[in-house]
């Protein structure tokens, strides 16, 4: 987080040991434990991972992008398409609040994994403040609270 922040993106929002009520990791039940740190840069969300467990789920490289995520109408139905292009699907999981998202493999084509979840209140409001942060920011603090 301190070089993004020494390069002007932040502050981050911070989310420690994200609980999951369901999770499924190409397609056995797993675990998923993580901790995610969100910032704005510009018109982008930045997420930082940092995997607890699962390094199954890391980067190749253990750093760079690791996914794009991306709101679509129908999670199943862009699930399914993916899958139908070759790109199988990595993670499955459900927020403790029931958020459902998926992730798929599209390093192939992409160079990176594609996450997909269906936009919710709650989550675009988290996107929202996250951007409100970052408007509001004098580049002074690291985090916030989230």
């Amino acid at each position: 987080m301190s070089d993004w922040v020494r390069s002007g993106v932040g502050p981050f929002l911070i989310h420690e040991h994200i609980p999951l009520a369901h999770v499924t990791v190409d397609g056995k039940q797993a675990t998923f434990d993580h901790s995610s740190a969100y910032a704005q840069w510009g018109d982008l969300m930045v997420e930082l991972i940092t995997l607890h467990d699962s390094p199954r789920l890391a980067a190749p490289t253990g750093t760079g992008i690791h996914h794009m995520a991306h709101f679509v109408d129908d999670l199943g139905a862009a699930a399914e398409f993916l899958t139908q292009a070759g790109c199988h699907e990595v993670l499955r999981a459900e927020t403790a609040d029931g958020l459902g998202f998926r992730w798929h493999d599209t390093r192939v084509a992409l160079g990176y994994l594609t996450e997909l979840y269906e936009p919710t209140d709650r989550l675009t409001g988290f996107y929202c403040r996250v951007r409100a942060a970052a408007e509001h920011w004098d580049g002074t603090t690291l985090a916030v609270d989230s």
